[in-house]
């Protein structure tokens, strides 16, 4: 792998692009929680950068919906025996880390659904999850559960590795991947809301494919004949968004290892996600789920259902900000 560095000082403009930092990270911090050890980590991930944005914290526990609760015997009230379950489980998740954090308990189908709804309704920017319990140490491994919510949820999704909260979280450095499409521009506002709240260092980072040679009659000759080309596209194309005081940084090599070696440099990667992998050109199918089970470090992914709904929700002739 190799790497080609570049800033934006370097070619004296000013290439900062619409000022979007000032404007507020989150109105709320929606974390999911169950009884598993990582959903400390989600909450420790959320207390770190509520305490950077001064945004409420609510810790949702998604509980199954239960007929009888539908119920009403005697004219009394409808019963719930699960409710009081699940706020004791989201309380008991909060404890010692985010104790201001209101605990909450939905009912749901499913856990991906009851999130997504709940986000819907306190108009959360952002949902923090934590990786599978079965996941290793320091891992971001996404869960059955987990996996959906990054799926169709209506804001941006924080995955927080397993043993987070052990280790503590830190927010200095952040990096941003970028691969040219719409959600990529949605997580390039996103990262740089994140990083002037943490007063964190900000990457912008595309991966280029290596070129590819072939065995020729006087040794290796290039077989990528428009590769050049390519390198210097991408090039202008992160310099002409990134700011002066951004890095903004081509890396050669295979995607998945490449993004995964740079999740061990930074403290938060940053994403778009078009379907069912983040980044639509960067990182398709399996490549994604390889990422998601090797990063070192918290992702937070800006899924395209986010954009739809902001969309949806911007006055008519407004462009909708994400």
């Amino acid at each position: 792998m190799t790497t080609c560095k570049a800033t934006a000082e370097n070619y004296g403009r000013d290439l900062s692009g619409p000022d979007v930092a000032s404007r507020p990270m989150t109105k709320s911090i929606l974390v999911g929680v169950d009884e598993y050890p990582t959903a400390r980590d989600a909450v420790a991930l959320a207390a770190a950068l509520a305490d950077a944005t001064h945004d409420e914290i609510v810790a949702a526990h998604v509980y199954p919906l239960d007929p009888l609760a539908e119920t009403v015997a005697l004219g009394a009230p409808a019963a719930d025996p699960l409710r009081d379950q699940a706020v004791a489980i989201a309380r008991r998740a909060v404890a010692g880390i985010a104790p201001d954090a209101q605990a909450r308990a939905v009912a749901a189908h499913s856990v991906a659904a009851g999130l997504q709804r709940e986000a819907q309704r306190e108009r959360a920017d952002l949902i923090v999850v934590g990786s599978s319990h079965r996941g290793p140490i320091g891992r971001a491994t996404l869960g059955t559960h987990s996996t959906r919510v990054v799926h169709g949820a209506p804001c941006a999704v924080a995955v927080a590795p397993h043993g987070l909260a052990g280790r503590g979280v830190r927010l200095r450095s952040m990096a941003v991947a970028l691969d040219g499409s719409d959600e990529a521009a949605d997580a390039l506002d996103l990262a740089r809301r994140l990083a002037a709240a943490t007063a964190a260092d900000l990457r912008l980072v595309t991966v280029l494919a290596p070129q590819i040679n072939a065995w020729g009659r006087y040794g290796y000759v290039p077989v990528d004949l428009g590769y050049e080309e390519r390198a210097r596209q991408a090039c202008e194309a992160i310099l002409a968004v990134a700011r002066p005081d951004e890095e903004a940084e081509i890396r050669t090599g295979s995607i998945a290892p490449t993004l995964i070696d740079l999740s061990r440099e930074v403290d938060v990667l940053v994403m778009g996600s078009r379907s069912y992998g983040p980044a639509r050109r960067l990182l398709l199918g399996t490549v994604s789920d390889v990422l998601v089970r090797s990063s070192h470090c918290p992702i937070v992914v800006m899924p395209h259902s986010a954009r739809t709904r902001a969309a949806a929700d911007a006055p008519a002739g407004d462009a909708a900000l994400v």
